[in-house]
């Protein structure tokens, strides 16, 4: 009799399972023929884009300027409102993170665990720090301080006006 527990126990779970469906059925969709009026404002090449790498280069957008940076280094700014290329450089590095900033500050991290700041205004190269490994994500610069994640687990927090490390967190 001990035997047939098991199977018994498995028969009465299985007939849990059965009978009907008590989820009521989705009401139907109708169809929406909403019609926006769009023009383009404006279009400029801004690079290669994220290359053979799967990249988030998303644009670093001000008030008055639009940021961007391509796989292979190279920062442009435009004046959102007509997109006249202000200036545009060439870190002369591969581009693994960003592009973030404020503060009057761009930042973008490559491969090697290089993070370069350069200034909005010109492009003009501030300063470099090397940190550990690959660099994953920089944040936006916050009272004078931005954050770096690395591939090796590593939480960086720099001191947006020299690059100077302020503090390090290993979270692995």
């Amino acid at each position: 009799m001990i035997r047939f527990i098991p199977q018994l126990v498995l028969l009465v779970l299985l007939v849990g399972c059965g009978g009907k469906d008590n989820i009521a059925t989705p009401a139907k969709l109708e169809d929406l023929a909403i019609e926006l009026p769009t023009s383009r404002i404006w279009k400029q090449n801004s690079g290669v884009g994220s290359g053979n790498h799967f990249l988030q280069l998303n644009a670093f957008i001000t008030e008055n300027n639009i940021y961007t940076v391509d796989s292979k280094g190279k920062i442009s700014a435009f004046n959102k409102d007509t997109g006249k290329e202000l200036w545009s450089r060439s870190l002369e590095q591969p581009i693994s993170a960003g592009l973030n900033g404020g503060e009057g500050i761009l930042v973008a991290g490559n491969f090697d665990g290089v993070l370069t700041a350069v200034s909005a205004e010109s492009g003009e190269q501030l300063w470099q720090s090397e940190l550990s490994s690959e660099i994953m994500s920089v944040s936006s610069v916050n009272s004078g301080r931005l954050v770096a994640r690395t591939n090796d687990g590593q939480l960086y927090g720099i001191d947006a006006e020299n690059g100077e490390q302020a503090w390090l967190y290993a979270y692995t």
